[in-house]
């Protein structure tokens, strides 16, 4: 038989454990809204957004309480623990098998990424919009295996119709200063 001031003790030692796990599963709601302003400038959510993804979140803790409340009070507690603990296993072993997968078939171990294969000096491109006189147009080019398009002025402030093939001579701020290809060829007869 247990002593009145043993039975106290364990009661004092239930108690906190119950206050800390409270603590911890209310924390996330209390975090929330400090964090709130963070999420919502991060993915530029509006006011009513940033509601209602609160609202979502504090609906799912609700209705997650619901299955685990009535498995709790149907089964034994061994088995709920038992039956979480498989299917965590069983996310986590699906999720590395879906990212198996996709890194086979997505990542090239062939090819390494060398910054000079992303070098705009001395791109080669087509104008796709004209390029008016101390103005800005647009050039299309091809770099990587693929085709991309960019921002462009000629280098000495001249017209640059649509069509022409152009050089990279420097880029500076997203845009692409260029230069005729002819004029840098040498062939003048295309100028």
């Amino acid at each position: 038989m247990e002593s009145p001031s043993g039975a106290r003790g364990i009661a004092i030692a239930m108690y906190c454990v119950l206050l800390l796990s409270y603590i911890l599963m209310a924390a996330d709601r209390y975090l929330f809204p400090v964090l709130a302003a963070d999420v919502r400038k991060a993915f530029g959510f509006s006011l009513a957004n940033t509601g209602l993804l609160a609202t979502i979140f504090t609906l799912g803790l609700g209705v997650g309480g619901l299955p685990t409340g009535y498995l709790l009070t149907r089964f034994s507690s061994i088995w709920v623990v038992s039956g979480l603990g498989a299917s965590v296993l069983a996310g986590l072993v699906g999720g590395g098998i879906v990212f198996l997968f996709l890194s086979r078939v997505l990542i090239s171990h062939e090819e390494l990424m060398d910054p000079a294969d992303y070098e705009m000096v001395g791109v080669l491109g087509r104008v796709s919009d004209s390029i008016r006189e101390k103005g800005t147009g647009e050039i299309i080019y091809s770099q990587a295996g693929t085709r991309r398009a960019c921002g462009a002025r000629c280098e000495d402030g001249k017209a640059v119709t649509k069509g022409t093939e152009v050089v990279v001579t420097r880029y500076e701020k997203g845009i692409a200063y260029v230069r005729l290809w002819a004029e840098m060829s040498g062939d003048q007869d295309q100028v």
